[in-house]
């Protein structure tokens, strides 16, 4: 059972859907006490990484989030959390599960901001969710990830600069596109995630 974690009204329902399609048993969590019995979490793509973390203050869920031991795969803002910091809506600190900054990302040449339609993924390093080196996945962000480790860049895709796509520390994942709006590529995504 995957805890969807998608506590300030993000729009969830393709997420929802292709969870559905891939039959794969979720629950939307709001309270520290909803996580008993799953054993996957997603944080959905929830807006600015600075609402998203008044609203895990809120609900109380910041240490139940740092101590889990249970795979976790945060989706575009839900990727951003999982950061020391970020600047997104302000700046703010992050869960401090992957060392490193969320920065907004400035155009470059033809690559307007937000960077947003398909991109090809290269791998940088292998993985149980790398099994899409050379796919094309959907991206709308204008903020990235940077003055991170490469040791934890799983995936990156070319946009003028290298942006990390999929990223990883121990037992939590983060994804900077939208595998719920990648097609095929990304249910074999969340389809690998579920069998961690």
């Amino acid at each position: 059972m995957i805890a969807l974690v998608d506590i300030v009204g993000a729009n969830s329902r393709s997420l929802r859907s292709c969870l559905e399609r891939i039959k794969a048993p979720f629950r939307v969590v709001y309270k520290p006490e909803d996580f008993k019995g799953t054993s996957h979490v997603i944080l959905a793509g929830v807006g600015a990484a600075a609402s998203a973390m008044q609203a895990i203050e809120t609900h109380q869920l910041k240490d139940v989030i740092t101590a889990l031991r249970i795979p976790v795969l945060g989706i575009c803002s839900g990727m951003h959390i999982l950061f020391d910091r970020s600047e997104e809506g302000g700046l703010v600190d992050g869960l401090g599960i992957i060392p490193g900054t969320i920065k907004k990302i400035h155009p470059h040449d033809n690559h307007p901001v937000p960077h947003s339609g398909w991109n090809q993924l290269k791998e940088h390093h292998p993985s149980a969710l790398s099994g899409l080196n050379d796919e094309y996945v959907y991206f709308v962000h204008s903020y990235a990830a940077s003055q991170m480790k490469d040791t934890h860049i799983l995936m990156s895709v070319d946009y003028s600069i290298s942006i990390p796509a999929l990223v990883q520390k121990d037992n939590y994942f983060g994804a900077q596109f939208h595998p719920e709006k990648s097609s095929q590529a990304g249910e074999i995504m969340l389809k690998e995630f579920y069998t961690l």
